[in-house]
């Protein structure tokens, strides 16, 4: 065990991840499959058909859209765009967008983003469609390791990416599998593109985020679980999760709950620094000598 481990026992545990909201549900039963598929959009001036549902986001659907048969189509992102916390989320998502795509190479490591509309109570983004995510992909190659070859394919690419995304002042915050899109499988070497911009924020509004629950579980860095202080470092710790997931073939940190993340983390990288700064410290842990405290008082009860 580290040393820090001998200062404090772990004895807490907490829920993971957040709760579906009223919105969530509300968009559970309003953009479905079955409701969506086999609709009609016009898009410059051109009929587009909805075909067919390709991926679930917190608060969004994506479909495959095509105006033939023949067209490789397109991805459509729909987002609920109701109510006023709705369109809050949706002029952030499309601030990121705009901001991002200004300089003609963000193609090179972002999907290609061609129009928005509206669609019934939904804001759409249509964008270039990938071939899969690397989340499938992995699913269906689950019997075979990434070889090194790929991996730095992978890792380069996603550094880029990400690089490109931080001087342009922006942390992602959802880097996961899901997240990151394979432009065709049968190329060789790999070519990837970044994705998922619902909840990216920028740097400057991080300084007033402290606390607050943001990135997959799995992929979640310690500055989060505590409720630390946080820049976009947080986007490189989810990188590396992942990049040692293609490596060992399963998820490096595998804890269902918080305080199973802060435990596994802690047992290999120790505990972060700054801990009298935490928001959550006390959620999963306790001094040591309060441990000792309880430990001596259930020896003399059970004594006496």
């Amino acid at each position: 065990m580290v040393q820090s481990m001998m200062k404090h026992q772990l004895i807490k545990s907490c829920s993971g991840g957040l709760l579906p909201s009223s919105t969530l549900r509300k968009f559970e039963n309003d953009c479905n499959s079955d409701s969506m598929v086999g609709e009609v959009m016009t898009f410059k001036e051109r009929s587009l058909v909805i075909q067919k549902k390709i991926a679930t986001g917190s608060f969004s659907k994506i479909y495959k859209g095509a105006v033939s048969i023949k067209s490789p189509g397109f991805a459509l992102k729909f987002l609920l765009n109701k109510s006023t916390k709705d369109k809050k989320r949706v002029a952030l998502e499309m601030e990121a967008i705009r901001n991002i795509s200004k300089k003609p190479s963000y193609r090179n490591h972002f999907p290609r983003f061609i129009s928005v509309t509206s669609f019934n109570d939904f804001k759409c983004i249509i964008m270039e469609r990938m071939n899969t995510n690397l989340r499938f992909y992995m699913a269906s190659n689950r019997r075979r390791l990434f070889k090194l070859k790929d991996i730095r394919q992978i890792s380069k690419q996603l550094l880029s990416a990400i690089v490109y995304l931080h001087n342009m002042e922006y942390i992602h915050t959802n880097i996961k599998p899901e997240n990151i899109m394979i432009v065709d499988v049968k190329t060789s070497p790999i070519q990837i593109k970044l994705c998922g911009f619902g909840h990216s924020m920028t740097t400057s509004s991080a300084l007033s985020s402290t606390g607050k629950q943001i990135q997959p579980l799995h992929y979640r860095s310690p500055e989060i679980l505590f409720g630390l202080p946080f820049c976009d470092s947080i986007d490189i710790w989810s990188i590396g999760c992942i990049l040692a997931e293609l490596y060992i073939g399963s998820v490096l940190y595998s804890g269902k709950t918080e305080a199973q993340m802060v435990k596994y983390i802690a047992e290999t990288q120790g505990f972060p620094s700054h801990l009298e700064q935490s928001k959550y410290w006390s959620h999963y842990v306790v001094p040591a000598d309060s441990v000792d405290f309880h430990y001596q008082t259930l020896t003399m009860t059970i004594n006496v």
